[in-house]
């Protein structure tokens, strides 16, 4: 009899053990593939309208637990609010084969409490993000949406030169300032007046090059373009497969020379590259007063098949400086290997 309770004992030991074992089974580690430093442009709109989009912004996730992670958002400011850097705690989840993140945040700017909610999506490359942030007694919550990844980058390109082409590499960040080489044509109400021998050649660009800008004209290096309906680069997480645009020809369209306009004489380039898609980035609207006109974004992100096969993402956000000069390029980026 005492064996026989020993041998029952020992039994139900085993299969306590066993489940034990089964309920202590090691969680997936989810944190480990999503944590970095995620590189992007952040939205801000209030019910649906749009407060502007925020440059060089940075995402951190950091590991906690298996299933765990702190987010860490950038300092910014947004009106007369300045926010401070933010932290908080997220979960993180699978869900067909995306992982997710959720969770709630909890600060305080000077004697401002800022409180909100966030989801967000990645693939441990790029993440999608939405905040909504309730900034003290505000009474409509602003809605932020991220969109970055650990390969964007930004720049500012000082176009402000009617006469220039800044050429620049995608994959390294190089770029190269030369003159338009066409000759340009001096043009007053509509008739040619004067010409200007060609300057200089394509051997002049010393670097591999994707796309050019000039003012607020855009070229590709042989390569086409398509735009999206996306404004979040990470939302465009494959290639359109179609609807590219290749670049197209135009004579006395590119205005080269300003000096003389108030006389009425203005310098064009008699054959020019542009590429009609990425020309569309800024909205130009007429004001019939003055300035005559306004220029808007579109902040759509545009793709660009380069002529070796790679694409670009790109997202075109501001034409002034800091100080509000006209004729600086503001747009962040991300190459796509072949």
């Amino acid at each position: 009899m005492r064996l026989k309770n020993y041998m029952a004992m020992t039994a139900l030991a085993l299969c306590a053990a066993a489940c034990s074992s089964d309920n202590d089974e090691v969680k997936p580690e989810y944190a480990e593939q999503v944590a970095g430093t995620y590189n992007g442009s952040m939205d801000l709109a209030v019910s649906g309208s749009s407060q502007g989009s925020l440059e060089d912004m940075k995402v951190a996730l950091t590991r906690v637990t298996e299933d765990s992670v702190n987010i860490t958002l950038a300092a910014f400011n947004f009106g007369s609010y300045s926010i401070p850097e933010i932290k908080a705690g997220s979960k993180v989840a699978m869900k067909s084969n995306t992982y997710t993140l959720d969770g709630s945040l909890n600060t305080t700017a000077g004697t401002l409490n800022v409180t909100g909610d966030f989801t967000g999506t990645t693939d441990g490359k790029a993440l999608s993000l939405t905040v909504n942030f309730q900034f003290g007694a505000m009474s409509m919550p602003v809605v932020a949406t991220f969109g970055g990844s650990q390969s964007q980058s930004s720049m500012t390109v000082n176009t402000s030169d009617y006469g220039t082409w800044t050429y620049i590499n995608l994959k390294t960040g190089e770029t190269k300032t030369v003159r338009d080489f066409s000759a340009w044509n001096y043009m007053t109400d509509g008739e040619v007046v004067e010409t200007t021998a060609a300057q200089g050649s394509e051997a002049d660009v010393t670097i591999d090059w994707h796309i050019a800008i000039h003012r607020y004209d855009i070229k590709t290096n042989g390569g086409s373009a398509v735009a999206t309906t996306s404004t979040v680069m990470s939302e465009v997480a494959s290639m359109p497969t179609g609807g590219y645009t290749e670049d197209a020809t135009v004579e006395n369209t590119l205005i080269t020379d300003m000096a003389n306009m108030m006389a009425g004489k203005i310098g064009y380039a008699s054959s020019a590259k542009m590429n009609t898609v990425l020309c569309e980035w800024l909205k130009k609207t007429a004001t019939g007063t003055m300035p005559p006109y306004i220029y808007e974004p579109t902040n759509l992100i545009y793709v660009v098949k380069n002529s070796d096969g790679s694409y670009a993402k790109l997202k075109f956000t501001d034409n002034t400086d800091a100080e509000g000069n006209s004729g600086y390029v503001t747009f962040s980026y991300e190459y796509v290997a072949q």
